[in-house]
């Protein structure tokens, strides 16, 4: 497992690839969840949730390098999944997140123009971030399994021996 996720060199076939890509969106998913437990805990992962980025970069360049292409590619798939997260997590949230993006817009408008502190709108974004919370873990999953899927389809196995072996 330390391979797949914290080594970038060598070579990886669409089988491990999408397992490291699930794993990281279950990761991913607990990280989008918790704000129902407490919002202090959210924002501390949320910084730790970018520590993903070292084993999503090594799952990519290994991908990349399994079609004999150079790990610079890895960049390329970056910013698919990017564009296919934000597509769908847009998505997602007009279907399952109802009312709370549209609330979480007018409190926040309400609090600017009051003059409202900066404790006061935390805990207004807090609640929010509860209300939103299991359509994100969702969209994020998603997004993740999806995009990972296109890169392996988008990336074809060169089976023959290559210079990342």
């Amino acid at each position: 497992m330390g391979n797949l996720l914290f080594s970038p060199k060598g070579r990886i076939g669409p089988g491990p690839f999408m397992n490291g890509m699930v794993i990281l969106a279950v990761i991913g998913a607990v990280i989008s969840l918790a704000p129902l437990i407490s919002v202090q805990l959210s924002m501390i992962l949320g910084f730790a949730g970018i520590l993903m980025l070292y084993p999503l970069f090594c799952l990519l360049i290994k991908r990349s390098h399994d079609a004999g292409r150079s790990g610079w590619m890895s960049l390329a798939w970056f910013v698919l999944l990017i564009i296919i997260s934000v597509i769908l997590s847009q998505i997602v949230m007009m279907l399952f997140g109802g009312d709370a993006m549209k609330d979480m817009e007018a409190a926040m408008e309400e609090a600017v123009s009051s003059g409202a502190g900066m404790g006061d709108i935390m805990e207004m974004t807090g609640d929010m971030a509860k209300k939103t919370a299991i359509p994100s873990a969702v969209a994020g999953f998603i997004a993740t399994v999806l995009g990972a899927y296109v890169i392996n389809m988008l990336n074809k196995t060169d089976p023959d021996a290559n210079q990342y072996d």
